[in-house]
């Protein structure tokens, strides 16, 4: 009979423990009106969300256009996402929270994932290869291959620059967290 008992309390545990697996795994969804803070995060009722596994040039990045001018990158992406959410419902389904506990999310337009049309228009780059699909690979080499957007010309990962302009890191954890 203990034995009996003991089979039915790891059998709960096991029951459980799945469960709760499903529970920490299981997507969320935000929709509404969005409205873009950068090129890679927006904002839909009063909620921030920074779209996963992409990094978008930061506002104030400059970058060099196909005949080696400078241009304002970050404004210009940042534009291309204000432009594509206009007025429009979009949906976000996420998961977990980034460092500043803004929602990390695959946002859609309809069908049409916004993460991926700003890699396809090279408005933003793959941001961490341990998390990215095929299908994101595949979209940034054809835009690289095309020189869209940032693929133009030259410019630096939107990481490094956040690195070597700590004013700009500092600015951006006091307004986001």
């Amino acid at each position: 009979m203990f034995l009996l008992k003991l089979c039915f309390i790891m059998l709960f545990a096991i029951i459980g423990n799945v469960f709760a697996d499903d529970n920490e795994n299981a997507t969320q969804q935000i929709s509404g009106k969005a409205f873009a803070l950068d090129g890679d995060s927006i904002v839909i009722k009063k909620i921030k969300i920074r779209l996963n596994r992409i990094d978008a040039p930061e506002f104030s990045q400059e970058c060099l256009n196909a005949k080696s001018q400078q241009y304002q990158c970050g404004l210009v992406s940042k534009n291309f996402l204000i432009n594509l959410v206009k007025n429009q419902e979009v949906v976000c389904h996420y998961q977990k929270l980034d460092i500043y506990n803004r929602i990390l999310g695959d946002c859609y337009i309809d069908k049409l994932n916004i993460n991926h049309h700003l890699l396809a228009n090279g408005m933003a780059i793959i941001y961490d290869f341990n998390d990215v699909t095929s299908q994101e690979i595949e979209l940034e080499k054809i835009a690289k291959e095309q020189q869209k957007g940032i693929w133009q010309g030259a410019f630096e990962l939107p990481k490094t620059y956040r690195k070597h302009n700590k004013k700009y890191e500092k600015r951006k954890k006091d307004t986001t967290g």
